[in-house]
């Protein structure tokens, strides 16, 4: 019964991929109406709507969220998760949410630097605010699927000018980079399933890629780690600070721990990142 559930979501994914950039589209669309105060607030109703709906990606949220005893907050998480589409779909107009430090944008066009930054806060504007600051940065990030929400995103990417190279190639890429004196940004929060090493994290032995170590050996760069958090104000704050220490990876991710327990609904939990127990 598993293995036929599976044939079924793998035949059908392309009509259910078309039938949700549809809906997405509409939505967008009805959004743009609304000021963006009100697109926020109707995007985070809608996705606590869609986290009721979504049984697998919820149950997975779920999982995540008893690693931290938080269970009860699942909803406030979908409801940032549908307001971070909002503000990433209205592009430009929600640039105003974020401000890059002139400390950070000065440390990147400086010197080679590899940012270590997460799936945390809205990382798709994070991005596009320091391409609107005139700091380019590559960023090496999973590589985007081909349905038409994929397209879209990718799109989106390159209208606010973000540059994103997949893993694999894209170490390659960000080490010419780097050694050329330009800065470049890495996603260490996930297990890529390249080579990796085993961190403690939120309580549990976790596998984390090893990429930024390597670039940072072959590139002699410095590190920062960088990421956004939301405020109560509904503004985004750039939480960022050099990684000082001999482990960079584990400090990054001893602060990005303090971060999420502070507040678990701004992570990004719907990928199993432990083992389910047998």
């Amino acid at each position: 019964m598993a293995a036929s559930g599976r044939r079924l979501r793998t035949w059908t994914r392309p009509l259910r991929h078309g039938l949700a950039y549809a809906v997405l589209r509409g939505v967008v669309a009805a959004l743009g109406w609304l000021p963006l105060s009100g697109a926020r607030a109707l995007g985070a109703g809608l996705g606590r709507v869609v986290g009721r709906l979504a049984v697998r990606p919820r149950s997975t949220a779920v999982r995540g969220f008893e690693v931290v005893g938080a269970s009860a907050r699942v909803g406030d998480h979908f409801a940032d998760l549908g307001r971070r589409f909002v503000e990433v779909a209205r592009g430009g107009d929600a640039l105003p949410l974020l401000t890059v430090p002139d400390a950070l944008r000065e440390a990147l066009r400086a010197r080679p630097v590899l940012v270590l930054t997460a799936h945390h806060g809205n990382w798709e504007l994070l991005g596009a605010a320091l391409a609107a600051a005139g700091v380019e940065v590559h960023s090496v990030a999973a590589r985007v699927g081909r349905g038409p929400l994929h397209r879209w995103l990718t799109r989106h990417r390159a209208a606010a000018g973000m540059v994103v190279h997949p893993p694999g190639g894209g170490a390659r890429t960000a080490l010419t980079r780097l050694r050329a004196g330009h800065p470049v940004a890495i996603f260490f929060d996930l297990d890529t399933r390249e080579k990796a090493r085993t961190v403690e994290f939120l309580g549990r032995p976790t596998r984390f890629s090893r990429t930024a170590e390597r670039l940072l050996a072959a590139s002699g760069a410095t590190a920062v780690r960088a990421w956004t958090r939301l405020g109560p104000d509904g503004r985004y704050t750039l939480d960022w600070a050099p990684l000082v220490s001999a482990d960079p990876l584990a400090e990054a991710a001893a602060a990005l721990e303090a971060q999420v327990r502070a507040d678990p609904t701004q992570w990004v939990w719907l990928v199993d990142r432990w083992d389910r127990p047998s």
